[in-house]
């Protein structure tokens, strides 16, 4: 048995890895759990869904686990590191989860939400969650489309901003503007549906 107070973050992995032993993953958590705790509080604060932190801290162990189950050591990224990225999508796929209900509603209806109506917590939450999705799209005109139409346009003026003042800022035609619209569109679907949420029109 490994020594704990001495081993290094890969030799306990690698313990779980070999012999799932639930030592190891005691030691990693209790390393690692002011790190996922602040991601998860973050996040919860980010997107006004504080509902899901007792679920989430209580499956931070089982995380923590798979986490190490799932690493690889011959990349150059740190456990931590790597672990910070699982337990985002954890909170994520949470989020996923509390809108499957709503599966039937059009993406364009998830991100044009009124941002007059305070109370809608949740179609924020999935606004904020799209434009994350969004943020790993190549092309970064898309991005900023997506900030100008819903979020510029609406603080401006509590409406859309109008595709031909989009397309002025971006220095593209309104078409333009509207393809490349549509690219973010069927981006945010796929990453949906690699997520379980299949239905998304």
């Amino acid at each position: 048995m490994l020594q704990m107070n001495k081993t290094k973050d890969i030799d306990l992995v690698a313990e779980v890895k070999q012999s799932n032993c639930n030592d190891s993953v005691v030691k990693l958590f209790e390393r690692h759990q002011k790190l996922c705790m602040s991601i998860i509080y973050k996040l919860s604060k980010r997107f006004n869904t504080y509902i899901l932190l007792d679920e989430l801290k209580d499956e931070m162990h089982h995380t923590i686990y798979l986490s190490a189950k799932k690493y690889d050591p011959l990349r150059s990224t740190k456990f931590s590191t790597f672990l910070a990225n699982e337990m985002k999508w954890a909170f994520f796929n949470k989020m996923n989860k509390l809108i499957k209900n709503q599966n039937h509603i059009k993406l364009n209806d998830f991100i044009s939400i009124n941002q007059e109506d305070q109370k809608d917590q949740t179609s924020e939450s999935i606004y904020n969650i799209s434009m994350d999705m969004l943020n790993h799209i190549h092309d970064v005109r898309v991005i900023k489309i997506f900030k100008l139409r819903y979020h510029i346009g609406k603080s401006n003026s509590n409406k859309v901003m109008p595709w031909h003042e989009v397309g002025t800022v971006m220095g593209l035609s309104s078409q333009g503007c509207i393809n490349l619209h549509s690219v973010g569109i069927k981006f945010i679907k796929e990453k949906l549906k690699q997520e379980g949420i299949k239905n998304v029109k």
